[in-house]
């Protein structure tokens, strides 16, 4: 298994296995995710990536922060009111909320460095929708969704069916 499976060996080794029901809540990334994609939206800010968590209060997760470098952004606030904090902040913010998961909504190209960063702040889990494979430090947990290649695997199902 290399480093860039679904979480890192070590990670994942010294934890006990999690139920597929609780991993499985993260499909709701997904869905908003593959929502965007069928409206030809292929970039997305905090601010309107914001707007479509609405769900997640009921699963158990709570969005305290949004992170962006666009300045016409930072000092804002969702529709849902969550605060738009500058990404230098981070660290900051992540202490002071306690955050421990983080997701990626970035293009490829700016991944592996918002990835670092998080690692950086302290955050312990990501969940990567950028289309590159990130390399987790060995006490992270990392789950990268590619949209792409799900949307081929399901094709794939569709063809055989």
């Amino acid at each position: 298994m290399s480093r860039n499976s679904a979480l890192s060996r070590s990670a994942r080794d010294s934890r006990e296995s999690v139920s597929e029901a609780t991993a499985a809540r993260l499909s709701v990334y997904v869905r908003c995710l593959a929502e965007l994609e069928t409206e030809g939206i292929d970039h997305i800010s905090s601010q309107e990536l914001a707007k479509r968590f609405h769900g997640f209060r009921s699963g158990g997760f709570r969005i305290v922060a949004l992170f962006d470098n666009d300045r016409a952004r930072i000092g804002s606030k969702s529709r849902a009111g969550v605060p738009v904090h500058d990404v230098r902040r981070l660290t900051e913010i992540v202490a002071l909320e306690k955050i421990e998961i983080g997701v990626i909504t970035v293009p490829a190209s700016a991944a592996p460095e918002v990835a670092r960063k998080c690692w950086e702040a302290g955050l312990k889990a990501v969940l990567n929708f950028a289309p590159v494979r990130l390399d987790p430090p060995p006490d992270a947990f990392l789950k990268n969704v590619d949209l792409k290649i799900n949307l081929e695997t399901l094709s794939f199902y569709i063809a055989r069916a």
